[in-house]
C-alpha cells in the first residue's frame, strides 16, 4: 500500500469512529444527521481507497456509487443539520423528503445502469480507467459533478441560514445567553465552512484537471483532512455551549427555582407592564438562558412566551378597568399602561383569553 493508500484508511477509520460517536454522544436529533453526514462522506473516501488499491475489480458493481447517489444527499442533510440546530423542539417533516427525491432517481438511475451492463465489460472499462484515466462507460462523471452542483446550491442556502441567525442573535439577543448561542452558531458556521472549502477545492480540481482518476486521491485526501477538522471542532467543544440547545429541564428541583423566579418577577416586580419586555430580557432577569425559560414556558406551563406575558397584561386590564373612571380613561390607555404595545394586539390578546372583545365585556361586565 501506498502512502495514499494509508491515508486513506485512516480517513476511513477516522471517519467510522467519529460517526458513532457523534450517535452516541447524546438523544439530540443534529447529533444524528451530522453523523450520517460524516457517515456518507466515509463512504466516498471508501469509493476512493477502492480505486486506488484497484480492489473496485472486485466489486466493480459499486463503482462510484457515492458519485452518482450519495453526493445528491449531503446538501439536504446539511440543510436539515442546521436547521435542527436553530429550532426548537425540531422534526422531520413530510416536505424535507422532497430534497431527497433527486438522490432517490439517481440511485435507480444508478441501478439501471448497472443492472445493463455486462460485469466483464464493466471490469474491463474500470482497468481502461484506471490506466490511461479515461473512461468510456456511462456519464458518471458527469452526473457526480452534477451532484456537486446540487450541494452547491444547498451551501449557499445553508450559510445564508447560518448567517442571517447569527445577525439576529447579534442585534436581538445581545444580552442573556447570546454568548453562548453564538458560540453554538460559530460551531456550526465552522462546519458548513469546512465543507465549502472542500467543495470549493474539489470544484477547482475538477475545472483545472482532465485526469479523473487521479483526481480522485486528491479529492479523498481533502476528505480525510475534512473528517479531522470535523472531530477537531467538535472534541474542542466544551460540553456548556450545548446547553443552549438541549433539553435539560427535567426534574421538578430543577425547574422550581426557576418558576419561582418568574413569578416573582412577573407578580412582584411586575416586568409584564414594559410594553418592550423581552424573552431574553426576561431570561436575564431571572438567570437564565432564553431556550431554557422558553422550554419551561413550552413544556410545563404549555404557553408560548407572548401567550404567558399577555395573560398577565389581560388580567392587570381587568383590575385597572374595574377601578378606572372610564371618563378620564380609554381602553386602549389601559391596555398601554398594562404592557400592551399596540391596540390590535392587546384587542387579539384579550378576546382570545376572555372569549368576548374588550368593548364586550365593558359592556356586560363593567
Amino acid at each position: 500500500m501506498s502512502i495514499v493508500d494509508v491515508l486513506l484508511a485512516a480517513g476511513i477509520i477516522q471517519g467510522v469512529f467519529l460517526a458513532f460517536f457523534l450517535y452516541a454522544k447524546n438523544n439530540h436529533i443534529s447529533n444524528r444527521i451530522l453523523s450520517l453526514i460524516i457517515l456518507l462522506l466515509t463512504f466516498d473516501v471508501f469509493d476512493d481507497f477502492l480505486m486506488s488499491t484497484e480492489l473496485i475489480l472486485e466489486i466493480p458493481k459499486l463503482y462510484n456509487f457515492s458519485g452518482m447517489v450519495l453526493s445528491w444527499t449531503i446538501g439536504p442533510l446539511l440543510l436539515l443539520f442546521v436547521e435542527s440546530k436553530l429550532t426548537q423542539q425540531f422534526k422531520i417533516k413530510r416536505y424535507h423528503l422532497f430534497h431527497f427525491l433527486p438522490a432517490i432517481i439517481s440511485l435507480f438511475y444508478f441501478l439501471f445502469i448497472i443492472s445493463n451492463l455486462n460485469e466483464l465489460e464493466l471490469i474491463n472499462s474500470i482497468r481502461q480507467h484506471l490506466n490511461s484515466h479515461h473512461y468510456d462507460g456511462p456519464t458518471i462523471e458527469h452526473y457526480s459533478f452534477n451532484g456537486l452542483t446540487r450541494l452547491f446550491v444547498y451551501l449557499i442556502f445553508t450559510s445564508a441560514y447560518l448567517l442571517m441567525a447569527l445577525a439576529k442573535v447579534i442585534v436581538v439577543n445581545w444580552r442573556s445567553g447570546s454568548l453562548k448561542l453564538r458560540k453554538q452558531l460559530r460551531y456550526m458556521i465552522n462546519i458548513v465552512a469546512s465543507i465549502n472549502l472542500v467543495w470549493f477545492t474539489i470544484v477547482l480540481i475538477l475545472l483545472y484537471s482532465l485526469f479523473y482518476t487521479a483526481l480522485n486521491v486528491n479529492i479523498a485526501v481533502l476528505m480525510t483532512a475534512l473528517f479531522y477538522v470535523l472531530a477537531y471542532l467538535e472534541l474542542i467543544r466544551k460540553s456548556g455551549n450545548e446547553g443552549v440547545i438541549r433539553t435539560e429541564l427535567t426534574g421538578r428541583e430543577a425547574v422550581q427555582p426557576i418558576i419561582s423566579k418568574l413569578e416573582k418577577a412577573m407578580s412582584s416586580e411586575r416586568l409584564f407592564t414594559s410594553p418592550d419586555l423581552t424573552l431574553s430580557l426576561l431570561a436575564d432577569k431571572i438567570g437564565t438562558t432564553p431556550h431554557l425559560l422558553s422550554e419551561l414556558l413550552n413544556n410545563q406551563l404549555q404557553l408560548s412566551f407572548n401567550n404567558y406575558i399577555n395573560k398577565f397584561r389581560v388580567d392587570d386590564f381587568v383590575q385597572r378597568l374595574n377601578k378606572a373612571d372610564l371618563n378620564t380613561y380609554t381602553l386602549a390607555s389601559l391596555a398601554f399602561e398594562s404592557g400592551f404595545k399596540t391596540k390590535s394586539t392587546f384587542n387579539t390578546a384579550f378576546k382570545k383569553q376572555m372569549g368576548v372583545t374588550p368593548s364586550e365585556y365593558l359592556k356586560k361586565f363593567v
